[in-house]
């Protein structure tokens, strides 16, 4: 297989150390480092779901008790796995609190 020779982004929100310049990829070609681009997030912007909103999972961190809510679709990293969904928020935040 040759290497992507078309550039892309992806933005994706990932714990990293906070001294890190780059994280690593691992594809069908190796290993890539990619450098880290530090973005800014305004949350005016982000409004809250109602408790109706559709479509929601709940992920949880393997190997933790770490849940998080998104949407059903949402890429997410290959350490979460889906406990509930699809469902709607208010679900997802009800089976959040009853399994904690």
């Amino acid at each position: 297989m040759l290497p992507a020779l078309k550039p892309f982004i992806c933005e994706e929100g990932i714990p990293y150390l906070m001294d890190a310049d780059y994280v690593t990829i691992i594809d069908a070609d190796g290993e890539h480092p990619v450098k880290i681009e530090e973005l800014s997030f305004d949350r005016s912007q982000f409004n809250m779901p109602s408790r109706d909103d559709p479509g929601n999972c709940v992920f949880t961190n393997l190997g933790t008790d770490q849940q998080m809510i998104a949407k059903c679709d949402t890429m997410v990293l290959g350490i979460y796995s889906k406990s509930l969904g699809p469902a709607t928020y208010g679900e997802c935040l009800d089976h959040i609190t009853n399994h904690k």
